[in-house]
């Protein structure tokens, strides 16, 4: 494909190109990179005419192998399990692959399952970032984006989703971790944001995704 096949992406305010991203990482000191949590992790989404079909994970990688050549990236990720499944069945073997760069994306599902305590949940994630931050790693969590806003049916989940990212928020702060929250993104009213199920963003999504966490390790790397 050509660079004009992603004519949209590289016009997209929100998203990052190549060339920022190298700017913005010049800096980064990572060599070990893993992603691991639930279905956005593993980097389930729909295509989007103009935007490369990459995860952000993928997107992640690829910027920061460019500014650190030999980066080693695992990706863990795994669709529909809750935060202590995500701690039972990856955090192992996460662990096992020494990273020095974790980006964990948890507590989604939890959200939006018949029963859902905010504290359990922070508490898991709590546990994963910790045994993270013991042997090394920084740590990368996520909050939710306000879907509902370009999703209306989504709209009676909107205070379990507020109260997850506040979870997921305090562990970050908690452990001196980067939390990249996506909650007001500045598209999240954009239906081409999401894929049709209604769960996942698009390859739009990624894309701003990906930038807003490459804007996020910059800070760190700032400070």
């Amino acid at each position: 494909m050509t660079d004009e096949d992603f004519s949209a992406e590289a016009a997209d305010p929100h998203c990052v190109s190549p060339a920022e991203s190298d700017a913005l990482l010049a800096s980064a000191p990572w060599k070990r990179l893993a992603v691991f949590g639930d279905s956005a992790a593993e980097g389930l989404g729909q295509p989007v005419p103009g935007y490369r079909t990459i995860p952000w994970g993928e997107r992640l990688r690829d910027s920061l192998a460019r500014v650190s050549p030999g980066l080693e990236y695992a990706n863990f990720g795994r669709r529909g399990l809750l935060s202590g499944q995500i701690r039972e069945q990856q955090l192992e073997r996460v662990l096992e692959f020494a990273p020095d760069l974790a980006c964990l994306v948890a507590g989604g599902n939890d959200a939006f399952a018949p029963r859902f305590s905010p504290d359990e949940v922070e508490e898991t994630i709590d546990g994963i970032v910790s045994a993270l931050r013991a042997s090394g790693s920084d740590v990368l969590l996520f909050g939710l984006m306000d879907a509902s806003a370009a999703l209306p049916e989504l709209r009676p989940g909107r205070s379990r989703m507020i109260k997850l990212n506040a979870a997921v928020r305090a562990v970050a702060e908690r452990h001196d971790g980067v939390f990249v929250d996506l909650w007001e993104h500045p598209a999240r009213a954009d239906a081409d944001m999401y894929s049709d199920d209604k769960i996942h963003n698009s390859m739009r999504g990624h894309a701003a995704i990906a930038a807003d966490t490459i804007r996020a390790l910059s800070r760190r790397i700032g400070s």
